[in-house]
């Protein structure tokens, strides 16, 4: 694994040298008093390679260097010895009560992860921190959470930024005139399952189910719905409202939540449903008494019963959901329902046989129009169609136990009529897929449960191994079936799942990929079976402040007098008083941090002795050699000037941690969380305010939304980060804050149900794998449409990134496990347990962001559609994805957010596939926009240059920038020595970038088969011949070198082709130029192109007019003609000079 200089604590070490290991690297270990010298005989500089690679064979020399590296190499050796812990994420949800018994044994022995134990038992309070029982009523917790609104007063925290919390969020309280609570919900209270977006605002009470169509243009992905094209799940009995709750047992869950929604009628009748990720069917269970019902806004076709035998319908009043016309009824177990208007085919699912009746509207019968959204008429009932248990005809449905009925969407597109999901308007064929729908359809998930373990290298895994290259991570559905089968769960994947997805024999789980795919935000979600999956995700390393390479020979003078002034830097004055916002102040500190420990690595290579120097006998140990002779030659801070950094960090750190900020930290002791108590600052003196008159409770803007729970891993991951730094230099002071920082640790990374203070991992969605920055904040009354969101990715990274390192930190300072003090043992193993949760949260973190913020490919599958243009998502939503920030959308600034902060674990965070194909249109950007350079965005896209293998000349561009740049409110968290530093340790590339001619390395991403094959004319059939496409071009063919920018930098085709014939290689490829062999004509009016729809490309006179007010992403349909004239739609028009008379598809340009 190697090892890289971290700084050791001024207590050990007070000449502050450089080389400490790597937390937890078993590469060297400490044998008696005796320790093997790490040294740098065989480091290699160039590849990529760790720090030091093997060990000098050389005897040891009492040097401050190996005594660093003993001390931090016994981390491991004493974290051997400690007892088992606890890595179970949470307890069963989703009650069902399901035999256990099998469960517990799966995580026994080498699963040894089933105990669940905090971080801490201590509670704020007994730390000092304020607690805050005053938050306003509107950000509450509401009574949809039961028993358990009351939060952490009950000693039940409550989650705050889950994927299905706007569900939960921003309800409506007012019962209403008919004490029905119709407006509980509104269309903002929904969460994104993945395919479905699941809602409650169907025509009768309960869940209705959507199967988003996914929508492309310039720099917006969304999942866009037909609201009326849902089907509901839930009941007509008139003693159920549409008020629920979340059934308290699903709280723990990270998979989902169970809602549960009562009779008014005071007996125990009720129906509850599980909101889990990747549900392939929608589920309601029934208590005795209750009469399912299944509805839609839209008329079906005649149902298909048993599949063979088509039920008669009744009618349904118009005025209401009352039966004007009964229906007779059908013993069924199974019901496939055909909705014309959608094109859509469900499969309904009873867990016993039922007699079942169906009811149309005769207002929306065929031969009336059902309107596109937004321009639909009011109607005194929605119920287009229903189908119905009819209780009263002998079934079963009173039986004692409950009646389980499943819904789930088997075609969109059975005739080949929806628009949005169908080629060229061919039905598509689905028997396969209703097979595999209708054999699992009786096995569902009831309480799942997330867990993970790390693997030992001698074999299977276990909760402590610090060396371990993997972990796995579980979910366990806790699958149940309804009926006597064989048959495994069936769920939906996303791409990362089965890239690391392995199977489960031992426990009955094939994990198998079906193969039955569906397009959603995240790509393709395919199903897979299996009840207990096991991921294989690789850790990639260990964490460390150092490169695995030191800075290059030739920057270490610019490095040298850069830190000659930044190891004086002192945060602003009302920083360093506590008396300002929690994002920028840890920033700041972050960036005070990183200054010390360049300045110790740097140190450390200036004063390692010189019979310790290798030998010049290769490459590496020459660049080695030269390294060694530039430190000793500079002038670098004194021990002093280092000691008095650190000071000034500990102090920063501190006004958060013990209660002297005047923005002080307090417990919200209704959700559950740390909040800065907010400061009014008047630029004077301070801040106007003081607890326990804590403005940031009121007011969501303040402080970046902070108090409702908005970026909390950013916030505290920067101080977390210089924490780490300061207990690393002052083991005492470590061990005085360690509760204090394990507190801020517990906020947003709380590995189990047992804290009784904090929600568990507060912002983790292991399904995707990313984080969610926005917590509880409402627009308008009601959450965010689009759900949750994350903009920078990379801080995600980063702050998990602080935590293990604070991890590694503290399990030395609590002696490794190894003390005569029983407590300070204990903190040791708590240490570890840091330490693991870190490294794991950051992994999968990291490989979400590759996935789904990375816009590169040719990937293992496209992710999004190729009218998504730029190569990064940088705000990530549940169901949108946008290339913009919040406080601006230039490109340069959604490609910087998500580089930031340059720590060591960018390397691992941003593939070198991913930053070529970035760099031009960053660069384009940053170089015509004078403010990113001046508000220090520039410094990334130098960090990409070097990256790129241009670290020269990066050097030369950063040390050209102006002192305020790192005074700036985008370079506030930079400093000069860490940019320098940053670019001066990126390894060498076999290829790097051409900035002349990027297409000349193009071996760096290689096109597929699949690609190449495809015919290409450049549009130039006359000229650009497969005879010219062959022509050779510095090595390459003229075709391969237009795959490869349109692979490689995301180009159309005729931008390519202008590229290589135009630019690059006009001699041997300017046949190909399609400036050159096609001049176009702009007077030509392009000429529209029916289509089936009826709704053809808007012409110029429509696109030009007053009417053109749509929105090309959500609803590019226009009627230009007719009642519904300026009318937008989501879907075609119909055909009706009594609504719209003509209409047209808005397309890009118009």
């Amino acid at each position: 694994m190697g090892w890289a200089t971290d700084p050791p604590p001024a207590g050990e070490a007070r000449a502050l040298l450089s080389g400490d290991f790597n937390a937890c690297d078993m590469s060297h270990r400490v044998d008696g008093d005796a320790a093997i010298n790490p040294g740098y005989a065989s480091l290699s500089i160039g590849n990529g390679s760790h720090y030091a690679s093997k060990p000098d064979p050389r005897p040891t020399r009492q040097n401050i260097l190996v005594a660093a590296v003993i001390s931090f190499t016994a981390v491991l050796l004493a974290a051997t010895h400690l007892r088992s812990s606890a890595i179970a994420i949470e307890q069963p949800i989703l009650g069902l009560s399901p035999d256990t018994s099998d469960h517990q044994r799966l995580f026994e022995g080498a699963y040894s992860t089933a105990t669940n134990e905090p971080l801490s038992h201590k509670s704020p309070a007994e730390l000092g921190v304020p607690i805050f029982n005053d938050r306003p009523a509107s950000s509450r917790p509401g009574s949809v959470f039961g028993s358990a609104q009351n939060g952490t007063k009950i000693g039940a925290p409550l989650p705050t930024n889950e994927w299905w919390l706007s569900l939960v969020v921003g309800l409506d309280k007012s019962p209403g005139p008919d004490g029905r609570y119709e407006n509980y919900a509104g269309e903002e209270n929904r969460a994104h399952t993945i395919p479905y977006i699941v809602d409650t605002l169907g025509p009768i009470v309960g869940i209705r189910l959507h199967y988003p169509h996914v929508l492309s243009y310039g720099t917006v992905v969304q999942s866009s719905l037909v609201a009326p094209h849902g089907l509901a799940l839930g009941t007509a009995d008139e003693g159920f409202t549409r008020r629920y709750q979340v059934d308290e047992k699903t709280l723990p869950s990270k998979l989902g939540v169970g809602l549960r929604w009562e009779s008014r009628r005071g007996d125990a009748s009720h129906m509850r449903s599980s909101i889990l990720r990747g549900m392939p069917f929608g589920t309601m269970e029934y208590s005795p008494g209750v009469d399912p019902t299944i509805a839609s806004e839209i008329v079906a076709e005649l149902p298909l019963v048993e599949g063979s035998t088509r039920l008669e319908c009744g009618t349904l009043d118009p005025a209401s959901d009352h039966i004007l016309e009964n229906a007779s009824s059908v013993l069924v177990e199974e019901v496939e329902l055909y909705f014309p208007q959608s094109d859509f085919t469900w499969l309904v699912f009873f867990s016993r046989p039922v007699n079942v009746q169906c009811f149309i509207n005769p207002d929306k019968v065929e031969g009336t129009v059902s309107l596109p959204p937004g321009a639909a008429s009011p109607e005194m009932n929605p119920n287009a169609f229903q189908l119905r248990v009819d209780s009263s005809s002998g079934s079963s449905v009173h039986e004692d136990e409950p009646l389980i009925v499943r819904v789930a969407l088997a075609n969109n597109c059975t005739r080949g009529t929806n628009v949005n999901f169908c080629k060229e308007y061919q039905p598509r064929d689905q028997s396969s897929f209703k097979s595999v729908l209708r054999d699992h359809a009786s096995v569902y998930p009831t309480s799942p449960m997330v867990r993970y373990a790390f693997s030992d290298p001698e074999g299977g895994l276990t909760p402590d191994a610090p060396e371990s290259k993997e972990a796995y991570l579980f979910f366990d559905w806790r699958a149940k079936s309804f009926r006597e089968t064989a048959k495994e769960l069936i769920m939906y994947a996303l791409p990362h799942h089965v890239d690391i997805l392995r199977p489960m024999h031992e426990h009955q789980s094939s994990n198998e990929l079906l193969g039955h795919c569906v397009h959603s935000l995240h790509g393709n979600a395919c199903l897979v079976k299996g009840g207990l999956w096991a991921m294989d995700e690789d850790l990639d390393g260990l964490p460390s402040y150092m490169a695995p390479r030191p800075p290059s020979h030739f920057a270490i003078p610019a490095l040298a007098d850069a830190l000659t002034t930044d190891i004086d830097y002192s945060l602003p004055d009302n920083y360093m008083e506590g008396a300002g916002d929690t994002y920028f102040s840890a920033k700041m500190l972050a960036k005070l941090g990183r200054i010390i420990v360049i300045a110790q690595e740097l140190r450390g290579l200036a004063e390692m002795p010189d019979d310790e120097v290798p030998d010049a006998s290769s490459d590496d140990e020459k660049e080695l050699l030269a390294i060694v002779r530039a430190c000793k030659e500079v002038n670098l801070p004194t021990e002093d000037q280092v000691m008095n950094a650190v000071d000034r960090l500990r102090r920063g750190v501190e006004v958060w941690l013990d209660g002297g900020a005047p923005a002080q930290f307090t417990f919200d002791n209704t959700w559950g969380g740390m909040v800065s108590c907010g400061c009014l600052y008047n630029w004077q003196d301070g801040c106007d305010n003081a607890y326990p008159d804590c403005p940031s409770y009121s007011d969501p803007g303040l402080n970046f939304g902070n108090a409702f729970y908005n970026d909390h891993h950013f916030h505290y991951g920067y101080i977390i980060y210089a924490a780490s730094i300061a207990a690393q230099y002052d083991t005492a002071w470590g061990r005085r804050y360690f509760e204090q920082i394990t507190l801020l640790i517990r906020d947003i990374a709380n590995p189990s149900a047992k804290d009784k203070f904090f929600p568990v991992f507060r912002q983790k969605d292991w399904f995707l794998g990313n984080s969610w920055a926005s917590g509880i904040a409402l627009f308008g009354g009601r959450p965010y449409l689009n759900g949750r969101n994350q903009e920078s990715s990379s801080e995600a990274i980063a702050a998990y990134e602080g935590i293990s390192l604070f991890g590694s930190v503290m399990m030395k300072a609590f002696d490794n496990g190894n003390s005569t003090d029983a407590a300070d043992n204990e903190n040791a193993h708590r240490a570890l347990h840091i330490f693991n949760v870190g490294r794991f949260l950051a992994a999968t973190e990291i490989r979400s962001a590759d996935r789904y913020w990375h816009v590169y490919s040719p990937k293992r599958d496209a992710i999004y559609p190729d009218s998504y243009t730029p190569h990064v998502v940088s705000m990530m939503w549940d169901t949108m994805c946008q290339f913009q920030t919040w406080f601006g959308n230039a490109p340069y600034l959604a490609y910087g957010i998500q580089l930031l902060p340059l720590t060591p674990i960018s390397e691992r965070r941003d593939t070198d596939q991913w930053l070529r194909v970035l760099y031009p249109s960053f660069a384009q950007s940053c170089e015509t926009n004078p403010a990113c350079n001046d508000e220090g965005w520039s410094v990334l896209l130098y960090a990409v240059l070097a990256s790129l293998g241009h670290a020269e000349l990066a050097m030369e561009k950063a040390l050209l920038l102006p002192e305020d740049v790192f005074t700036s409110a985008g370079g506030s968290g930079h400093s000069r020595t860490n940019t320098l530093w940053f670019i001066s340790t990126r390894p060498e590339l076999e290829t790097p970038y051409d900035l002349e001619q990027p297409s000349s390395s193009i071996h760096s991403k290689t096109v597929p088969d699949s690609e190449q094959e495809k015919k290409i004319d450049c549009g130039c059939p006359d000229t650009c011949t497969s005879e010219a496409l062959a022509s050779d071009a510095d090595g390459f063919t003229c075709k391969q070198r237009v795959q490869w920018l349109m692979t490689n930098r995301g180009l159309s085709e005729l931008g390519a082709c202008r590229q290589v014939g135009g630019n690059e290689y006009q001699s041997q490829c300017g046949s190909c130029d399609p400036e050159i062999c096609a001049e176009p004509d702009t007077n030509k009016e392009i000429e529209a192109v029916p289509v089936p729809s009826g709704c053809p490309p808007c012409k110029a006179d429509v696109c030009e007019s007053d009417i053109n007010r749509c929105q090309l992403v959500t609803a590019p349909f226009l009627c230009h003609e007719g009642p519904a004239k300026g009318g937008c739609a989501a879907i075609p028009w119909p055909q009706d000079d009594s609504i719209c008379a003509s209409c047209c598809e808005l397309f890009l340009g118009c």
